[in-house]
């Protein structure tokens, strides 16, 4: 995979408490990774044994609290650090 470390466009905009945009922040990225990278939802569950509709629903913000083993896999799939994923800033 390539590195995806770029920042994505901040479309969506968050209006509640910080885990709200925490949520969004984590979705926005792991969207732009899979994009940046040209992979599809099937792409990545084939790779990371992550279902494709829970990749779907964490892309858009409907998943709340992921496992960390969610987020790490998915960090390692798409050559980021977990830090880059769930990072606020």
């Amino acid at each position: 995979m390539s590195n995806a470390n770029q920042e994505p466009e901040k479309n969506a905009q968050a209006s509640g408490c910080p885990a709200e945009r925490c949520v969004i922040r984590l979705a926005e990225r792991l969207k732009f990774c899979r994009k940046v990278n040209n992979v599809t939802l099937r792409d990545a569950e084939r790779h990371t044994g992550i279902n494709n509709g829970y990749l779907s629903q964490l892309e858009s913000g409907k998943i709340k609290s992921p496992s960390v083993w969610t987020i790490k896999t998915l960090a390692k799939y798409y050559n980021v650090t977990i830090d880059d994923l769930i990072s606020a800033v």
